[in-house]
């Protein structure tokens, strides 16, 4: 299994969540990891984070086929500028 990124997890505003907001750090912030089935069974996977409260990861389980990717979305809860040491938190897969 391989990740994509495989050690970081970069959090940005899109441009899609704006909604003509001026002030990105007033909006929710996303990242994405894709994770990779390189070998020739089924995976089970599930992320976990250090702070619960602050993210929402979905699919946070899931089945990847043999061979195939699956891409996780991880949001945080509050708006960017509410956010207190996202540095600092951790994911695990």
């Amino acid at each position: 299994m391989t990740l994509n990124p495989p050690n970081l997890v970069k959090f940005r505003v899109s441009e899609d969540n704006l909604d003509g907001k001026d002030r990105p750090e007033l909006v929710k912030a996303e990242a994405f990891i894709e994770i990779i089935n390189k070998s020739h069974s089924n995976v089970l996977f599930k992320v976990k984070t250090t702070n619960i409260q602050s993210y929402l990861v979905r699919p946070n389980t899931d089945v990847i086929s043999s061979e195939r990717s699956l891409e996780v979305r991880i949001v945080t809860q509050a708006p960017l500028a509410e956010t207190k040491n996202i540095t600092m938190d951790k994911f695990l897969v």
